[in-house]
């Protein structure tokens, strides 16, 4: 019945990220990762098994697999920007959200991929997919509020600036949330940006 939380971590160049689980059946751990960055992984960037978790305002990108989560009993994925566009790494999904548990919030983020078949969450929990900007199979039952297929318009996708352009469809379509800041620390205004990087105008 532990409790761990990471914040403002940086974490690269390894096969993990972060691995967390805890015995079958317990179900009552959980794991909180915020404002935090996780890139160059050969295997996984974040995994955790039969814990609660919660990834909030944080960018995890380059990763052979972005995060792989089993089991558990609640899982919170809020606010977070997952990227994948290495084409050596794509022999395994880029999402992964398996397992048996109860429920999920997977709001106000932004998924892209080259695949459009990255993003693996059983069809039961779908509708929990809300208000995010997503690369996915275009009849894919996601719940409200999301914008399918269209590229972020990120600041330079390829050199892996993630900051959000004046243009991008990611701006002021997120749902309100407990996250009043973003990656960075700025405040969140009454209409947010998905992502975990607010737009600001320079």
């Amino acid at each position: 019945n532990e409790s761990h939380k990471f914040t403002h971590a940086i974490i690269r160049n390894a096969e993990y990220g972060i691995q967390y689980s805890a015995a079958a059946n317990q179900n009552t751990g959980s794991f909180t990762l915020s404002h935090s960055l996780i890139e160059h992984m050969s295997k996984v960037g974040l995994a955790t098994s039969n814990i609660n978790t919660t990834i909030a305002n944080t960018i995890i990108h380059n990763c052979k697999q972005l995060i792989s989560i089993n089991s558990g009993d609640r899982h919170n994925i809020i606010h977070c920007t997952f990227v994948k566009l290495n084409r050596s790494l794509n022999s395994s999904p880029a999402v992964v959200i398996g397992g048996d548990y109860k429920s999920l919030r997977f709001d106000n983020n932004i998924f892209w991929s080259l695949r459009d078949n990255d993003l693996q969450i059983p069809n039961a929990k779908l509708q929990y997919v809300r208000y995010n900007l997503l690369r996915i199979e275009e009849n894919t039952n996601v719940g409200e509020g999301n914008i399918i297929n269209k590229a972020p318009l990120f600041k330079d996708l390829f050199s892996r600036n993630y900051l959000l352009t004046l243009r991008s469809p990611a701006r002021d379509q997120a749902t309100i949330t407990q996250f009043k800041d973003d990656y960075f620390g700025i405040l969140r205004g009454a209409s947010a940006d998905m992502g975990a990087i607010e737009y600001v105008k320079k």
